[in-house]
């Protein structure tokens, strides 16, 4: 049997020489969680304590279950959780109504943290405690400030401290309309599911899509509102709602999302239905995207969704990179024209910070802001070095592509006026190649498809030869 014969003592627990403290937080590695008395799973015992093994990619604990199976998925059972004790006298402080231990061990979301450094900002205050927001990919914990504002203590000095469980609450009665994963109790018999009493756990806040009842996980059934009440502990802070979103909204993940989203995650939101995973997503970042519920978004400050799409953008260039200076009209390149022309085309050799490093043939190692560039596609690298190649030959002789002057030699490549492709004669007046006359034997006529054969200041038949 997998399951822990352990002593308890009011809130502690011991196993072997290990004591273990109730914890409000999510179970993590190592910790051992003991599974609700209503439970009623064949694989675990009611009311009985559990290691925890691992915690999946979804956040939810794995453990060995009555049947030796180690890999065990907790996902939507109801448990407490009990972390090991590292110190007999941990240090304790009461903030918010509530006793906070202080622990050795890396902050966590729904920690709290008080300032040790000297050099702290004027906006957190040493002797008070400070809830974590949520932890950044780095490890860095954000609260709010003394001012109510997003502060990054990331650079700081702090001790941590984890919110100390008390004993069983006690829940009153409230007749509302349950949220996914409270507890209900039933004031009605239904069919032989349940009887009067039973309390069961919420997995479906909008059963049938019309806003009339809920699904519960025990028996799979569902009830009408007039069928329960929910629980709510006596002492529970009043639920916050999540905000409510909007097609084209931005949002910030404070949560990881339960397939590719993380938490710090700047997303757009693009599609918005009814369901319990409510709000599609697209990272800025990549363009990847996902479903996910609303309790792991908040609206995302116009700084942050800035800097976002400035990632993004510097994201997208690469070295190797063709690049065009593409600025918009009547503005300077951001680091100054230097020895470069809007139009230049270049190759990214590396980035630096937020500049994107290019080099252009009349300068290397130029420094561009991202807006000011335009990636290019090898087919169009090729047509841009196809047409300077053209203009480089027309240049040669002085003119611009397709100019013909009176007196050039020029033969059709398309059969115009009787004449078939490739008949020869002399313009009798400048202008562009695809409108311009010309002299076939003696007679004027109007070739709209001409290229250049001879320029007239190359003709031999024009010049006038000095006598010997």
């Amino acid at each position: 049997m997998a399951k822990l014969n352990v002593v308890i003592p009011a809130v502690e627990v011991t196993v072997g020489d290990v004591t273990y403290r109730k914890v409000e937080r999510k179970a993590q590695a190592g910790d051992i969680i003991r599974f609700d008395s209503e439970t009623d799973v064949e694989e675990i015992t009611s009311g009985g304590f559990y290691a925890v093994n691992r915690i999946d990619s979804f956040g939810d604990a794995r453990i060995t279950d009555d049947y030796g199976d180690d890999d065990y998925d907790t996902a939507g059972e109801d448990f407490d959780v009990y972390a090991p004790v590292n110190e007999s006298t941990p240090e304790t402080i009461t903030f918010q109504g509530a006793k906070w231990r202080k622990v050795d061990r890396d902050v966590r979301e729904g920690d709290a943290i008080k300032f040790t450094d000297e050099d702290r900002s004027s906006y957190v205050t040493e002797s008070e405690l400070y809830v974590v927001n949520y932890v950044d990919s780095l490890g860095d914990p954000e609260v709010s400030d003394d001012d109510g504002d997003d502060y990054d203590a990331g650079s700081d000095d702090y001790e941590v401290y984890e919110k100390v469980a008390v004993s069983t609450p006690q829940y009153r009665e409230v007749k509302r309309k349950a949220n996914v994963g409270e507890r209900i109790k039933t004031v009605e018999e239904q069919h032989g599911d349940y009887h009067i009493g039973t309390q069961l756990t919420v997995i479906n806040a909008d059963r049938w899509g019309d806003g009339t009842g809920v699904s519960v996980k025990e028996v799979g059934a569902g009830l009408f509102h007039r069928e329960y009440v929910v629980l709510e502990p006596v002492n529970a802070e009043p639920t916050k709602k999540a905000e409510r979103l909007a097609v084209g909204d931005y949002a910030r993940f404070v949560r990881d999302g339960a397939t590719v989203m993380r938490t710090g995650d700047i997303v757009e939101i693009l599609v918005v239905d009814s369901s319990d995973v409510p709000y599609r997503t697209k990272r800025l970042a990549d363009g990847a995207e996902a479903w996910t519920q609303a309790v792991k978004l908040v609206h995302a400050t116009e700084q942050e969704v800035a800097a976002a799409k400035r990632a993004a953008l510097i994201a997208q260039f690469s070295v190797g990179d063709s690049v065009k200076l593409t600025v918009e009209d009547g503005k300077r390149p951001r680091f100054g024209y230097a020895s470069v022309s809007n139009g230049d085309i270049g190759k990214v050799t590396r980035t630096s910070g937020d500049k994107i490093i290019v080099d252009f043939p009349t300068h290397d190692a130029w420094m561009a802001d991202p807006t000011e560039l335009t990636k290019l596609t090898a087919e169009e690298v090729a047509e841009i070095e196809r047409k300077q190649a053209e203009e480089a030959k027309w240049a040669a002789i002085g003119r611009k592509v397709n100019e013909i002057k009176a007196g050039d030699v020029v033969q059709t490549y398309k059969e115009e006026c009787g004449h078939p492709v490739g008949t020869v004669g002399i313009a009798s007046r400048s202008g562009d190649a695809s409108s311009i006359e010309v002299k076939v034997d003696g007679k004027m006529t109007f070739y709209h498809f001409v290229k250049l054969i001879v320029p007239v200041e190359q003709r031999f038949d024009t010049k006038e030869v000095d006598a010997a």
